[in-house]
């Protein structure tokens, strides 16, 4: 089996996301280098914002979207309803941020059943405010996850 070793950044430049594989400088720049098959030229490379580079998971969501690390999933149970999620990279592998669904009992589950449940809707550089969970009853923001941890506790349902 072949694995894609993959990163993602935004480039300095425009704000572009762009996937390759990473490397610094001399200079100590972060930059990107991949193949342009529009231009057909195979050393392409651009800085990126160095806080913005994620792993690609190697996994898909329901709709085909690579998982890079980072990444803001919504996760749809059929048991536990909706939740949102961000993709972290933790000591054992990919798990999901404030993840903790009743029939799964251990973190990084979320994973284990494979990605039919997930779909990606944002990522933790652009579109923050979707991990703000909101409450049911119209009490405001009951929680914010930490998209830099793996903390293991129940959340509110969307």
């Amino acid at each position: 089996m072949i694995r894609d070793i993959l990163f993602r950044g935004k480039w300095v430049d425009d704000g572009e996301w762009v996937e390759g594989f990473p490397y610094i400088t001399h200079g100590g720049e972060h930059q990107i280098r991949y193949y342009d098959s529009e231009s057909n030229i195979e050393n392409c490379s651009h800085t990126v914002i160095p806080d913005t580079l994620g792993r690609f998971s190697g996994l898909t969501d329901r709709n085909g979207v690579k998982i890079f690390e980072g990444d803001i999933i919504e996760f749809d149970h059929p048991y536990n309803g909706k939740s949102i999620h961000a993709v972290v990279q933790d000591g054992c592998g990919w798990n999901l941020s404030n993840f903790y669904a009743s029939c799964f009992d251990y973190p990084g589950c979320a994973f284990s059943e494979g990605t039919k449940y997930m779909t990606v809707i944002g990522n933790v550089h652009d579109n923050p405010e979707l991990l703000e969970f909101q409450s049911p009853r119209g009490e405001g923001v009951v929680q914010t996850a930490n998209p830099q941890t793996c903390m293991v506790m129940r959340q509110t349902r969307i």
